[in-house]
């Protein structure tokens, strides 16, 4: 219905030559029912009812009109009051008596242009910001209106020209704006180009705050899978002494990268350590120098880097024995010593055999040693051990048990004797301590040389005998 009254009222202004109202020619320009040189030449032929003034040019420049349409309306006005005589013009004549009097529509008001804007905007040092206004007349959004906001080119470091923009069929203007470098609050104002600012409630204060300060880089967290002990374990050296080559530890973050200047302490089981406590290189790494134990076995070295523990095992092996003495519970032997010495073939019986014999003023009494000295002499005995060896069997426990105890029973074993390969059984034994009960005496000790397998088979394979002297010696030790 609106679109029939609109397109009635410009076949009217076609056709006739009344002055157009202000309603009139606003609604003209903002619906676009008329293009802007038919509104124009509109202008021009009838005029308008009324002068402008500040309000309704800027009325008129928000419904579409431009500076020369509102000079036609100038002009039209000026030619209008040079035509009129000084006296008031009389009235239009009556219609014909046949026409009814058509009573003319009260003229409509113009509601006035009004803007809703966010008051207050904020935006980072740097960035750019959109800012939204919207355009009413009344209740009705104003599409195709260009508004300019004003103050936005005095931001520093920020745009050198006020932005334009257009309001869309809602009556939204988005302005782009530029927050600048310098951290403040800035007024801002929406207006028409050319034209005072659309009333107070259109003041923003742009606020523009300071760039965030960036947070700071995660600390590094040392890594489970990449710390680890890389140089020196399984290492074996003699008790005692040093190890050659030092234990080294790398400690790594998550990332792989070294984690420098992680404090790490260092313990050791059966051995010292040096340094007990230091902090990673540039390369995540610590050297630690461990000096293995008196006592032959494994070192356990545990190293703690923050909440991880790393452990790495070397090995003391037995060296030559410095210093012989002989304890139960911690307390020296003294008195009597009778001894008996155990141990797998290479334990070293025989060289430890040849410093308690030295040290204690010992008989030695080897099993083979014995029964070879026996037959040799042509002793009772040692005729009896014959016949079993030269039949190849064992000679029975029961006669090695009496060669051993003719020999024990000499003066020279009055004060103690150590035997080396006897008893070798549960049942020689059980002879010998009889046979000892017998003669009011006691085994004082059994001295056990434990050693690792895998010594004992270095030891062994490695050894050797001249066959020019039957001289017995070893290809690393000698």
């Amino acid at each position: 219905m609106k679109l029939v009254l609109l397109a009635a009222l410009g076949l009217v202004y076609q056709q006739g030559t009344q002055p157009l109202r202000k309603a009139e020619l606003v609604r003209l320009l903002a619906t676009k029912t008329r293009s802007r040189a038919d509104v124009m030449a509109l202008v021009r032929r009838n005029c308008v009812t009324f002068r402008p003034s500040e309000r309704d040019r800027a009325d008129l420049r928000a419904a579409g009109a431009d500076d020369a349409l509102l000079a036609a309306i100038d002009q039209c006005l000026r030619a209008r009051a040079a035509a009129r005589p000084n006296a008031p013009a009389p009235p239009p004549p009556p219609p014909p008596a046949a026409a009814a009097p058509v009573p003319r529509p009260p003229r409509p008001l113009v509601a006035p242009l009004r803007v809703i804007v966010s008051q207050q905007i904020a935006a980072v040092a740097g960035t750019a910001t959109d800012v939204p206004v919207q355009l009413y007349r009344g209740t009705d959004p104003q599409p195709g209106v260009e508004l300019l906001l004003r103050g936005a080119s005095a931001i520093p470091g920020g745009a050198t020209q006020d932005p334009v923009a257009i309001t869309d069929w809602r009556g939204v203007a988005t302005f782009r704006v530029l927050a600048g470098t310098t951290p403040g609050t800035y007024r801002l104002t929406v207006a028409m180009p050319n034209g005072p600012p659309l009333g107070p409630t259109t003041r923003i204060d742009f606020i523009t705050t300071a760039v965030p300060a960036p947070p700071p880089p995660p600390r590094p967290v040392v890594s489970d899978g990449l710390t680890r002990f890389t140089q020196g374990v399984d290492l074996h050296g003699t008790a005692g002494a040093a190890l050659p080559v030092p234990l080294l530890l790398e400690v790594r973050d998550t990332t792989g990268a070294p984690f420098v200047g992680q404090l790490v302490t260092v313990i050791a089981a059966g051995g010292t350590v040096d340094p007990a406590v230091a902090t990673t290189d540039r390369a995540g790494k610590v050297q630690v120098h461990v000096t293995l134990g008196e006592r032959a076995g494994p070192v356990v070295v545990t190293a703690k880097v923050g909440p991880l523990t790393r452990t790495a095992t070397v090995y003391a092996d037995p060296g030559l024995a410095r210093d012989l003495v002989l304890e139960r519970g911690g307390t020296p032997l003294v008195g009597q010593l009778n001894l008996f010495l155990l141990g797998p073939p290479g334990a070293g019986k025989g060289t430890q055999a040849a410093k308690l014999v030295q040290d204690f003023d010992l008989p030695y009494y080897a099993t083979g040693d014995i029964l070879r000295a026996a037959v040799k002499e042509e002793s009772e005995l040692g005729r009896e051990a014959k016949e079993y060896m030269d039949r190849g069997d064992l000679v029975p426990d029961e006669v090695i048990c009496r060669v051993i105890m003719e020999r024990i029973d000499s003066p020279e074993a009055e004060d103690g004797f150590l035997l080396d390969g006897f008893p070798r059984t549960a049942g020689q034994a059980e002879q010998l301590e009889g046979a000892l009960d017998r003669r009011g005496r006691r085994l004082t000790a059994a001295l056990q040389i434990e050693v690792p397998d895998a010594e004992v088979v270095r030891r062994l394979s490695g050894r050797r005998i001249c066959v020019k002297n039957q001289h017995l010696y070893h290809v690393e030790f000698d």
